[in-house]
């Protein structure tokens, strides 16, 4: 009889090496925490062959297990190659030990009839596959150990996924979460629905969905296997289970849908109990009241980066069980004044890069449980006093970062849980920080400072130990600029301010100039009271940026000897003269002189003169114009400037005329090129020889401060903001009676507050 070779029936061995890690528990047992086993086994292609055989009893022997003990065995198997590996035929079940396992593929072959029954050997009930081939060599709906598992996850497989759903599984009640993500196929609910009809969690992530998807399919609730709750590890590292208030045995109810190419809300029908749902990286422009209101219980809704544009006024009516809504990365440019009226028990909200520009007034009003609130890279310019929620007790953090807000939101002192605000990088300046104050609710803030902890009788004067951090990183204040003699119940606002709150200023540059000494003298005041103990931190953490000669140097610690020196020689009579140290700039300080003219001469070299609060009538040119660098004339009564008096002031810098009776600016203006100018609160006119100003300010907004603020009067008396004037609006009238008129009832008006202020 004729012999032939014995032909090799099974694959060589599979060579491997095996990894363990110690990961946290994830799982509870009779509140204890289930010992989670975690192994890695990286199978290589040995000698390009593609197929070998692995041995699990082999890998498992390697190690000693807890006896006695309840469980929980991870096994992650990853394939070099794509090498198509099978199990030996006598694999035995596993220790006793071990009660159920987590199995997990990447980047293999396997044959389901090997994978069946190393899931029903092993007591899998999590399966996942990411990048696996699976060949179909057993006969239809065979396999046992598939229809135990209670987690399914296919990702990027070779095959439709689909077909392979068909061929696998017949009808499964025990899985309840089933996640598909980078599908060859398209995702068709009907045979989801079919073959997993008691389905908890669905999550379908860059896969395109056929038809309008329904969920979910069952209204029962179910439960985790074995008695087995969540840890609160599982909890703190699941993106949904954190989120959610439910019972750590339940299984969670979520839908999750990313990046399916949803174009319109229709496509979606959900309802009945859901825990969880998100809709991201969709096409979704408008969000419809029809979405969610068949829906109860919803917990959490994740809308991210769906280009939704609108919002209608009912999307969340009902929702009174909604704790996190996130609609981050969206264009919606308004939203509705009561959209979260029913939101009750919302904890976290995140509005976050959108295009809103304005938000309704008490939008937010009705949110008592709100914890977070962000609303960064927005275009929001105001935040009006009505609109955060100033009466909730938990409100801990909110962000407004990367809008172009101008004025300090003063509500944000009201939140009375406050730990931190962000609001970086704005536009908002401290130049006038004695209009911020004067905006602040003395009574609002209290309350806010008093916990409702607190004693009875709480001493508001005393540095908290517990800062509420107010980050203004990236702004433009160069300073906290008050006037001279602050009113007493401003100087108290601005105590109990700086006792409670944490003024974080980096990256902004503090300039330190002779505006900074009110403020450093005031500091000094209530430290010389004991208010401070001069270990506080913005004894330390603030510290000048210019001039050079101060860089690095601490802005509490400057004196008016560090800005500059006095100087007697040629000092007008009337005024103080001081010269900086460094830069051998003259000041003329003739503020609230009662002068009404010029002085005759000052000392010689570069000077700046101040001759703010006075009662100069015409700017006239002076022979020392020559070496002025600054001029600040705010809170005169200018009325008339000589027509060329800019062109022969060559070394001119800053130039305030705010706050003065001037109709007409001369057309000399144009010749200088400043860093600073001022001109708001002056009673402009809108006619044909004020246009080259509008068209000249437009080009220099840079150097211009309160350019909103500038205003211009037309021939019916009506005010308009100037640069908002059409050009074709600016027309030549006849003013000379209403200027007569309006020159002197500005000067009535400044006769009577004089006389008030010596009162």
């Amino acid at each position: 009889m004729l012999m032939l070779p014995m032909i090799q029936c099974c694959p060589p061995a599979c060579d491997y090496d095996v990894m363990t890690f110690d990961k946290p528990p994830s799982y509870d047992l009779d509140s204890k925490h289930v010992i989670t086993v975690d192994r890695y086994v990286y199978i290589y292609n040995k000698d390009k062959d593609t197929r070998c055989n692995l041995n699990i009893n082999t890998i498992l022997n390697k190690f000693t297990f807890p006896e006695e003990l309840f469980v929980i065995g991870v096994f992650s198997f990853h394939c070099d190659g794509n090498v198509r590996i099978s199990f030996d035929i006598q694999i035995q079940p596993f220790l006793s030990t071990f009660v159920i396992s987590d199995i997990e593929f990447a980047s293999c072959i396997l044959s389901v009839t090997d994978l069946d029954t190393l899931l029903l050997k092993s007591k899998a009930r999590v399966l996942v596959l990411n990048g696996v081939q699976l060949v179909t060599d057993a006969h239809p709906y065979c396999c046992e150990g598939f229809n135990k598992l209670t987690s399914l996850s296919i990702i990027a497989m070779v095959e439709d996924e689909m077909n392979l759903i068909k061929k696998i599984f017949k009808s499964s009640d025990s899985l309840k979460e089933f996640f598909i993500l980078g599908c060859k196929g398209i995702v068709k609910q009907s045979i989801i629905r079919k073959r997993f009809p008691k389905l908890q969690l669905l999550h379908v992530s860059h896969c395109s969905v056929d038809g309008t998807l329904t969920f979910p399919w069952t209204s029962s609730i179910a439960y985790l296997p074995e008695n087995l709750s969540v840890s609160e590890y599982f909890i703190e590292a699941d993106s949904i289970h954190h989120r959610l208030n439910i019972p750590k045995t339940m299984f969670r109810r979520a839908l999750t849908l990313v990046n399916n190419g949803i174009t319109i809300p229709e496509q979606i029908q959900v309802s009945g109990n859901i825990h969880f749902i998100e809709i991201s990286d969709n096409l979704i422009h408008k969000l419809s009241y029809q979405m969610f209101i068949k829906t109860h219980g919803m917990q959490c809704l994740v809308l991210k980066r769906n280009h939704i544009i609108e919002v209608e006024e009912l999307s969340f009516a009902g929702q009174t069980e909604l704790l996190y809504l996130d609609m981050s990365y969206n264009e919606i440019r308004t939203l509705p004044p009561h959209i979260f009226d029913d939101l009750h028990d919302l904890i976290d909200l995140d509005l976050s890069h959108n295009k809103l520009h304005r938000l309704p007034n008490e939008i937010f009003i009705r949110l008592n449980c709100l914890e977070r609130l962000k609303m960064d890279n927005n275009s929001i310019i105001t935040l009006n006093s009505n609109i955060l929620p100033i009466h909730s007790v938990k409100l801990k953090f909110v962000s407004f970062n990367n809008n172009p807000l101008k004025d300090f939101p003063v509500s944000i002192l009201y939140i009375r849980s406050l730990e931190k605000a962000e609001i970086r990088y704005t536009n908002m300046s401290f130049s006038n920080l004695d209009t911020i104050l004067r905006r602040v609710d003395r009574l609002l803030l209290i309350r806010s400072i008093i916990r409702s902890s607190s004693p009875l009788f709480t001493n508001i004067y005393e540095t908290t130990y517990k800062w509420r951090n107010l980050d203004l990183t990236g702004s433009n204040i160069s300073g906290l600029f008050i006037p001279d003699g602050l009113d007493p119940t401003y100087k108290e606002i601005f105590l109990i301010v700086f006792k409670h709150f944490k003024f974080i200023l980096h990256e902004n540059k503090f300039i330190c100039n002779s505006n900074i000494l009110p403020f450093n003298h005031l500091m000094k005041g209530f430290k010389d009271l004991s208010y401070w103990s001069g270990e506080e931190y913005f004894y330390t953490d603030w510290t000048c940026s210019y001039p050079v000669e101060l860089n690095g140097k601490t802005v509490l610690t400057i004196e008016a000897g560090d800005v500059y020196s006095n100087i007697d020689s040629n000092c007008p009579s009337d005024c103080k003269c001081f010269r900086y140290s460094q830069s051998k700039v003259t000041i003329i300080d003739c503020r609230n002189r009662g002068l009404s003219h010029f002085p005759k001469s000052v000392p010689s070299g570069m000077v700046d003169i101040w001759l703010d609060w006075n009662n100069i009538t015409i700017l006239s040119f002076q022979t020392y114009f020559f070496h002025v660098r600054q001029l600040c004339m705010s809170n005169n009564i200018l009325s008339k400037i000589d027509s060329d008096i800019f062109s022969k002031m060559p070394n001119l810098k800053i130039l305030k005329l705010d706050r003065n009776l001037i109709f007409y600016f001369p057309e000399s203006l144009q010749s200088l090129t400043l860093d600073q100018l001022k001109l708001d609160h002056n009673p402009l006119k809108c006619d044909c020889k004020t246009l080259w100003l509008k068209k000249w300010i437009m080009n220099s907004t840079s150097s211009i401060q309160n350019i909103t603020e500038v205003t211009c009067q037309n021939e019916d008396g009506k005010i308009n903001q100037f640069i908002a004037v059409p050009d074709d609006e600016f027309s030549c009238l006849q003013w000379s009676s209403y200027i007569n008129i309006a020159i002197f009832s500005t000067v009535i008006a400044s006769v009577l507050f004089a006389i008030f202020i010596c009162i």
